[in-house]
């Protein structure tokens, strides 16, 4: 993809999160910058490569996982968008987490950078052993 439109981007980078699956995980390469920076709670990479990594990866230690977009907004070349992410994990069970993505283009319409934010405390709450003593530390901070 050269010189696309970071509107053209954006649709199809949407719509290729919402139907994620391994079959189709290459086919975000051509929308990203060959060094991408993407971050989330548990990774901070750079270079598609790494990135396809921790994508891959999550369909290798989840159950069916789904993305399903809520909103989404482009302007002035950051993109943003709203979405529920879905699965199963092992030991935890069915997992649901909303959360929030920027995304950065470069000067070809690429996303050259793509930040995820979400609250990862759900998740370690969830944990067998560690969710335990989280649960008892924020009982003991908690106002209420």
């Amino acid at each position: 993809m050269t010189h696309a439109t970071r509107e053209q981007t954006f649709e199809r980078y949407c719509a290729l999160f919402e139907s994620l699956c391994p079959e189709n995980l290459s086919q975000l390469e051509p929308l990203v910058s060959p060094s991408i920076h993407f971050r989330d709670p548990f990774n901070d990479v750079r270079g598609w490569p790494r990135v396809h990594h921790i994508l891959h990866d999550m369909f290798e230690r989840c159950e069916q996982p789904r993305f399903y977009i809520l909103d989404k907004h482009l302007a002035d070349g950051c993109g943003l968008l709203r979405w529920t992410f879905e699965t199963r994990v092992p030991v935890m069970g069915w997992f649901s987490i909303e959360g929030m993505s920027r995304l950065q283009f470069d000067d070809d319409g690429r996303v050259s950078e793509h930040l995820d934010f979400w609250d990862s405390s759900p998740f370690y709450l969830r944990l067998p052993v560690i969710g335990r003593l989280l649960r008892a530390a924020r009982a003991k901070m908690s106002a209420g």
